[in-house]
Protein backbone atom coordinates (compact mmCIF):
# COMPACT_ATOMS: atom_id res chain seq x y z
CA UNK A 1 0.00 0.00 0.00
CA UNK A 2 1.42 3.38 -1.02
CA UNK A 3 2.24 5.98 1.62
CA UNK A 4 -0.41 8.35 0.26
CA UNK A 5 -3.04 5.61 0.38
CA UNK A 6 -2.12 4.77 3.97
CA UNK A 7 -2.43 8.43 4.91
CA UNK A 8 -5.87 8.65 3.31
CA UNK A 9 -7.03 5.49 5.10
CA UNK A 10 -5.85 6.93 8.41
CA UNK A 11 -7.51 10.22 7.52
CA UNK A 12 -10.83 8.50 6.82
CA UNK A 13 -10.89 6.80 10.21
CA UNK A 14 -9.78 9.92 12.09
CA UNK A 15 -12.34 12.04 10.27
CA UNK A 16 -15.03 9.56 11.28
CA UNK A 17 -13.83 9.82 14.87
CA UNK A 18 -14.79 13.51 15.10
CA UNK A 19 -18.16 13.49 13.31
CA UNK A 20 -20.29 12.41 16.29
CA UNK A 21 -18.45 13.49 19.41
CA UNK A 22 -19.20 17.26 19.08
CA UNK A 23 -22.93 16.40 19.16
CA UNK A 24 -23.13 13.44 21.52
CA UNK A 25 -21.18 15.30 24.22
CA UNK A 26 -23.86 18.02 24.44
CA UNK A 27 -26.74 15.99 25.92
CA UNK A 28 -25.10 15.14 29.27
CA UNK A 29 -24.10 18.81 29.67
CA UNK A 30 -27.57 20.29 29.11
CA UNK A 31 -28.51 20.59 32.82
CA UNK A 32 -25.27 22.45 33.53
CA UNK A 33 -25.71 24.62 30.43
CA UNK A 34 -29.18 25.44 31.73
CA UNK A 35 -27.64 26.75 34.93
CA UNK A 36 -24.78 28.73 33.39
CA UNK A 37 -26.53 30.25 30.35
CA UNK A 38 -29.97 30.85 31.82
CA UNK A 39 -31.58 29.24 28.79
CA UNK A 40 -34.42 26.79 29.29
CA UNK A 41 -33.96 23.09 28.68
CA UNK A 42 -36.40 23.28 25.78
CA UNK A 43 -34.35 26.03 24.15
CA UNK A 44 -31.08 24.18 24.71
CA UNK A 45 -32.51 21.00 23.23
CA UNK A 46 -32.86 22.92 19.98
CA UNK A 47 -29.07 22.67 19.63
CA UNK A 48 -29.63 19.12 18.39
CA UNK A 49 -32.61 20.09 16.23
CA UNK A 50 -30.66 22.90 14.58
CA UNK A 51 -27.84 20.51 13.74
CA UNK A 52 -30.22 18.11 12.00
CA UNK A 53 -31.86 20.92 10.02
CA UNK A 54 -28.42 22.07 8.91
CA UNK A 55 -27.61 18.51 7.83
CA UNK A 56 -30.79 18.39 5.76
CA UNK A 57 -30.22 21.63 3.86
CA UNK A 58 -26.43 21.55 3.58
CA UNK A 59 -26.24 18.00 2.26
CA UNK A 60 -27.93 19.18 -0.95
CA UNK A 61 -24.95 21.36 -1.93
CA UNK A 62 -22.01 19.36 -0.56
CA UNK A 63 -21.50 17.25 -3.68
CA UNK A 64 -21.60 20.33 -5.92
CA UNK A 65 -18.97 22.10 -3.85
CA UNK A 66 -16.76 19.00 -3.74
CA UNK A 67 -17.08 18.67 -7.50
CA UNK A 68 -15.76 22.21 -7.97
CA UNK A 69 -12.94 22.37 -5.42
CA UNK A 70 -11.96 18.71 -5.08
CA UNK A 71 -12.66 16.00 -2.54
CA UNK A 72 -9.58 16.39 -0.33
CA UNK A 73 -9.86 20.17 -0.13
CA UNK A 74 -13.52 19.81 0.79
CA UNK A 75 -12.50 17.65 3.76
CA UNK A 76 -9.99 20.30 4.86
CA UNK A 77 -12.71 22.95 4.65
CA UNK A 78 -15.02 20.66 6.63
CA UNK A 79 -12.58 20.31 9.51
CA UNK A 80 -11.79 24.04 9.54
CA UNK A 81 -15.52 24.82 9.79
CA UNK A 82 -15.81 22.41 12.69
CA UNK A 83 -13.01 24.15 14.56
CA UNK A 84 -14.50 27.59 13.90
CA UNK A 85 -17.90 26.38 15.07
CA UNK A 86 -16.49 24.88 18.27
CA UNK A 87 -14.60 28.10 19.03
CA UNK A 88 -17.66 30.31 18.52
CA UNK A 89 -19.90 27.89 20.43
CA UNK A 90 -17.59 27.78 23.43
CA UNK A 91 -16.13 31.29 23.76
CA UNK A 92 -18.94 33.69 22.92
CA UNK A 93 -22.39 34.50 24.27
CA UNK A 94 -25.69 32.64 24.04
CA UNK A 95 -26.18 33.77 20.46
CA UNK A 96 -22.73 32.41 19.65
CA UNK A 97 -23.74 29.09 21.20
CA UNK A 98 -26.32 28.63 18.44
CA UNK A 99 -24.31 30.28 15.67
CA UNK A 100 -21.32 28.10 16.47
CA UNK A 101 -23.56 25.03 16.46
CA UNK A 102 -24.77 25.92 12.94
CA UNK A 103 -21.21 26.35 11.62
CA UNK A 104 -20.11 23.17 13.36
CA UNK A 105 -23.04 21.26 11.85
CA UNK A 106 -22.12 22.48 8.35
CA UNK A 107 -18.62 21.08 8.82
CA UNK A 108 -19.94 17.78 10.15
CA UNK A 109 -22.39 17.55 7.23
CA UNK A 110 -19.52 17.84 4.76
CA UNK A 111 -17.76 14.97 6.51
CA UNK A 112 -20.91 12.83 6.67
CA UNK A 113 -21.60 13.19 2.96
CA UNK A 114 -18.01 12.88 1.74
CA UNK A 115 -16.88 9.88 3.80
CA UNK A 116 -18.61 7.39 1.45
CA UNK A 117 -17.20 9.30 -1.52
CA UNK A 118 -13.69 9.06 -0.10
CA UNK A 119 -14.12 5.33 0.39
CA UNK A 120 -15.40 4.73 -3.14
CA UNK A 121 -12.72 6.97 -4.64
CA UNK A 122 -9.66 5.46 -2.98
CA UNK A 123 -10.81 1.97 -1.93
CA UNK A 124 -13.37 0.82 -4.51
CA UNK A 125 -12.55 -2.86 -3.87
CA UNK A 126 -13.03 -2.62 -0.10
CA UNK A 127 -16.08 -0.39 0.32
CA UNK A 128 -17.85 -2.72 2.77
CA UNK A 129 -14.85 -3.22 5.05
CA UNK A 130 -13.88 0.45 5.10
CA UNK A 131 -17.50 1.52 5.70
CA UNK A 132 -17.77 -0.94 8.60
CA UNK A 133 -14.52 0.37 10.04
CA UNK A 134 -15.30 4.07 9.92
CA UNK A 135 -18.89 3.56 11.08
CA UNK A 136 -17.70 1.64 14.13
CA UNK A 137 -15.14 4.38 14.78
CA UNK A 138 -17.79 7.08 14.46
CA UNK A 139 -20.23 5.41 16.84
CA UNK A 140 -17.57 4.36 19.33
CA UNK A 141 -16.20 7.89 19.58
CA UNK A 142 -19.74 9.18 19.95
CA UNK A 143 -20.12 6.85 22.92
CA UNK A 144 -16.82 8.10 24.34
CA UNK A 145 -18.00 11.70 24.00
CA UNK A 146 -21.21 11.00 25.92
CA UNK A 147 -19.52 8.93 28.63
CA UNK A 148 -16.68 11.37 29.28
CA UNK A 149 -18.66 14.62 29.06
CA UNK A 150 -19.28 14.88 32.81
CA UNK A 151 -15.77 13.71 33.91
CA UNK A 152 -14.29 16.33 31.56
CA UNK A 153 -16.71 18.92 32.96
CA UNK A 154 -15.44 18.22 36.46
CA UNK A 155 -11.84 18.70 35.28
CA UNK A 156 -12.59 22.18 33.90
CA UNK A 157 -14.23 23.61 37.03
CA UNK A 158 -17.79 22.76 35.94
CA UNK A 159 -17.71 25.10 32.94
CA UNK A 160 -19.78 23.30 30.28
CA UNK A 161 -18.76 25.52 27.37
CA UNK A 162 -15.10 24.86 28.11
CA UNK A 163 -15.88 21.14 28.31
CA UNK A 164 -17.39 21.36 24.84
CA UNK A 165 -14.30 23.20 23.61
CA UNK A 166 -12.04 20.29 24.54
CA UNK A 167 -13.30 18.47 21.45
CA UNK A 168 -11.19 20.91 19.45
CA UNK A 169 -8.04 19.42 20.96
CA UNK A 170 -8.84 16.18 19.12
CA UNK A 171 -9.73 17.91 15.87
CA UNK A 172 -6.59 20.07 15.46
CA UNK A 173 -4.12 17.21 14.73
CA UNK A 174 -6.64 15.67 12.32
CA UNK A 175 -6.71 18.97 10.42
CA UNK A 176 -2.92 18.85 10.12
CA UNK A 177 -3.14 15.30 8.78
CA UNK A 178 -5.61 16.28 6.07
CA UNK A 179 -3.52 19.31 5.15
CA UNK A 180 -0.61 16.90 4.73
CA UNK A 181 -2.77 14.65 2.53
CA UNK A 182 -3.85 17.60 0.42
CA UNK A 183 -0.42 19.16 -0.06
CA UNK A 184 1.41 15.86 -0.48
CA UNK A 185 -0.32 15.25 -3.80
CA UNK A 186 2.03 15.37 -6.84
CA UNK A 187 0.88 18.90 -7.62
CA UNK A 188 -1.92 21.28 -6.79
CA UNK A 189 -3.42 20.83 -10.24
CA UNK A 190 -3.36 17.04 -10.27
CA UNK A 191 -4.56 16.81 -6.68
CA UNK A 192 -7.57 18.96 -7.46
CA UNK A 193 -8.31 17.12 -10.70
CA UNK A 194 -7.85 13.57 -9.41
CA UNK A 195 -9.92 14.05 -6.28
CA UNK A 196 -12.96 15.70 -7.79
CA UNK A 197 -16.29 13.93 -7.58
CA UNK A 198 -17.92 12.93 -10.83
CA UNK A 199 -21.46 14.20 -10.80
CA UNK A 200 -24.03 11.44 -11.41
CA UNK A 201 -26.45 11.57 -14.28
CA UNK A 202 -29.61 13.57 -13.45
CA UNK A 203 -32.26 11.41 -11.82
CA UNK A 204 -35.75 12.31 -10.64
CA UNK A 205 -35.45 11.08 -7.06
CA UNK A 206 -38.89 12.42 -6.17
CA UNK A 207 -40.45 9.64 -8.26
CA UNK A 208 -38.21 6.88 -6.92
CA UNK A 209 -39.85 4.47 -4.48
CA UNK A 210 -36.44 3.30 -3.31
CA UNK A 211 -35.32 6.87 -2.59
CA UNK A 212 -38.46 7.59 -0.56
CA UNK A 213 -38.14 4.29 1.31
CA UNK A 214 -34.52 4.99 2.24
CA UNK A 215 -35.30 8.60 3.16
CA UNK A 216 -38.15 7.51 5.43
CA UNK A 217 -36.05 4.80 7.04
CA UNK A 218 -33.13 7.16 7.66
CA UNK A 219 -35.49 9.81 9.03
CA UNK A 220 -37.05 7.41 11.52
CA UNK A 221 -33.73 6.07 12.78
CA UNK A 222 -32.34 9.61 13.08
CA UNK A 223 -35.43 10.66 15.05
CA UNK A 224 -34.88 7.83 17.53
CA UNK A 225 -31.14 8.32 17.86
CA UNK A 226 -30.99 12.10 18.22
CA UNK A 227 -33.99 12.20 20.55
CA UNK A 228 -32.03 9.89 22.85
CA UNK A 229 -28.91 12.02 22.42
CA UNK A 230 -30.78 15.17 23.44
CA UNK A 231 -33.01 13.91 26.24
CA UNK A 232 -31.89 10.57 27.67
CA UNK A 233 -29.19 11.95 30.04
CA UNK A 234 -31.62 14.54 31.43
CA UNK A 235 -34.36 11.91 31.92
CA UNK A 236 -31.99 9.70 33.89
CA UNK A 237 -30.77 12.72 35.86
CA UNK A 238 -34.36 13.59 36.86
CA UNK A 239 -34.83 10.03 38.14
CA UNK A 240 -32.25 10.75 40.81
CA UNK A 241 -29.09 9.43 39.18
CA UNK A 242 -25.94 11.44 38.72
CA UNK A 243 -25.23 13.34 35.49
CA UNK A 244 -22.23 11.07 34.98
CA UNK A 245 -24.56 8.05 35.00
CA UNK A 246 -26.77 9.69 32.39
CA UNK A 247 -23.78 10.32 30.16
CA UNK A 248 -22.54 6.77 30.64
CA UNK A 249 -25.93 5.29 29.76
CA UNK A 250 -26.10 7.37 26.60
CA UNK A 251 -22.64 6.09 25.70
CA UNK A 252 -23.77 2.53 26.39
CA UNK A 253 -26.75 3.03 24.09
CA UNK A 254 -24.41 3.98 21.27
CA UNK A 255 -22.23 0.94 21.91
CA UNK A 256 -25.30 -1.19 21.16
CA UNK A 257 -25.05 0.12 17.60
CA UNK A 258 -21.63 -1.40 16.96
CA UNK A 259 -22.66 -4.96 15.97
CA UNK A 260 -24.97 -3.70 13.23
CA UNK A 261 -22.37 -1.12 12.18
CA UNK A 262 -19.87 -3.92 11.63
CA UNK A 263 -22.06 -6.46 9.86
CA UNK A 264 -24.48 -4.54 7.65
CA UNK A 265 -22.00 -2.84 5.25
CA UNK A 266 -20.17 -6.10 4.58
CA UNK A 267 -23.45 -7.97 4.02
CA UNK A 268 -24.53 -5.27 1.58
CA UNK A 269 -21.21 -5.46 -0.27
CA UNK A 270 -21.41 -9.23 -0.66
CA UNK A 271 -24.94 -9.07 -1.99
CA UNK A 272 -24.92 -9.04 -5.77
CA UNK A 273 -27.79 -6.54 -5.94
CA UNK A 274 -27.61 -3.96 -3.10
CA UNK A 275 -30.93 -2.33 -4.04
CA UNK A 276 -32.61 -5.74 -3.93
CA UNK A 277 -31.11 -6.29 -0.48
CA UNK A 278 -32.64 -3.13 0.95
CA UNK A 279 -35.89 -3.11 -0.98
CA UNK A 280 -37.19 -6.67 -1.20
CA UNK A 281 -35.80 -7.73 2.17
CA UNK A 282 -36.84 -4.54 3.94
CA UNK A 283 -38.97 -6.27 6.55
CA UNK A 284 -36.30 -8.81 7.50
CA UNK A 285 -33.54 -6.20 7.67
CA UNK A 286 -35.71 -3.84 9.73
CA UNK A 287 -36.73 -6.56 12.20
CA UNK A 288 -33.13 -7.84 12.51
CA UNK A 289 -31.74 -4.36 13.11
CA UNK A 290 -34.17 -3.77 15.97
CA UNK A 291 -34.23 -7.13 17.67
CA UNK A 292 -30.47 -7.67 17.73
CA UNK A 293 -29.80 -4.26 19.32
CA UNK A 294 -32.51 -4.32 21.96
CA UNK A 295 -31.13 -3.67 25.40
CA UNK A 296 -33.09 -3.46 28.63
CA UNK A 297 -32.08 -1.81 31.89
CA UNK A 298 -33.95 -2.24 35.13
CA UNK A 299 -33.72 0.07 38.12
CA UNK A 300 -36.05 -1.45 40.75
CA UNK A 301 -35.28 1.13 43.43
CA UNK A 302 -36.19 4.06 41.19
CA UNK A 303 -39.00 2.35 39.35
CA UNK A 304 -37.29 2.74 35.98
CA UNK A 305 -37.69 0.25 33.18
CA UNK A 306 -35.89 1.56 30.15
CA UNK A 307 -35.92 -0.33 26.89
CA UNK A 308 -33.35 1.01 24.52
CA UNK A 309 -33.74 0.16 20.90
CA UNK A 310 -31.06 1.54 18.65
CA UNK A 311 -31.80 1.58 14.95
CA UNK A 312 -28.96 2.50 12.67
CA UNK A 313 -28.43 1.93 8.99
CA UNK A 314 -25.42 2.32 6.79
CA UNK A 315 -25.12 4.07 3.45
Amino acid sequence: MKKQTRLILLGIFLLAAILRIPLTSVGPLLPRLNQTTGLSMTTLSQLTSISLLVFAFTSIIVARIATKIGLNLSIVVSIILMLIGIFIRSFTNNFGLFLGTIILAVGICFGNVLLPALTKRYFPQHVGKITSGYTITMNFMGAVGSSLAIPVLEKVNNLPLIALATVGIIIIPILFLWLLIYFSSPSQQSASTNSKITAPAPTNLYRSKTAWSLATFMGIQSLIFYTCVAWLPNIIDQKGYSPATGGFMLGLLQLMILPASFLVPMLAEKNAQPVHFYHNRWEHFYRWDYTTTQFKLYYPTAGINLTWVSNRSII
